[in-house]
């Protein structure tokens, strides 16, 4: 079963790779991709978290691993590590068809560390604006 990070023990500093969030930041001041792809993750993502918890509450591991894949390669663009690293868990797990999965824990734990991962996102984005 993997270890899915608990709400208490989520720390915002670490959510982010910084260095990729600064590159994507510096790669064109004219248009501000950072932003972009941000907005793109906000309804796309939120889409994907969606069908995440409905694959969950399904019990359909084939879904799952589908959507945490898409969901991962967002967090991969915009350098939201813990989110990203979280999902690489849920895929492998959900490919591997464990009987053991907690899809419960994976749905509520998943929403807790997106949120948060947003929230420390936006964050970002206001100061370096």
């Amino acid at each position: 079963m993997s270890e899915h990070i608990p709400e208490e023990n989520i720390n915002p500093v670490s959510l982010l790779d910084m260095k990729r969030v600064r590159e994507l930041r510096e790669s064109d001041d004219s248009e501000r991709l950072d932003v972009i792809l941000f907005d793109v993750f906000k309804s796309d993502g939120a889409g994907e978290l969606r069908r995440i918890e409905e694959a969950c509450e399904t019990r359909n591991p084939e879904q799952l691993a589908g959507h945490a894949h898409k969901l991962r390669g967002m967090c991969a663009n915009l350098g939201m590590h813990a989110l990203g690293e979280q999902l690489t868990v849920i895929e492998a797990e959900a490919r591997n068809t464990r009987l053991s999965l907690n899809y419960g824990s994976i749905a509520s734990d998943l929403r807790i560390l997106y949120h948060r991962t947003a929230e420390a996102y936006e964050a970002y984005l206001v100061e370096s604006s």
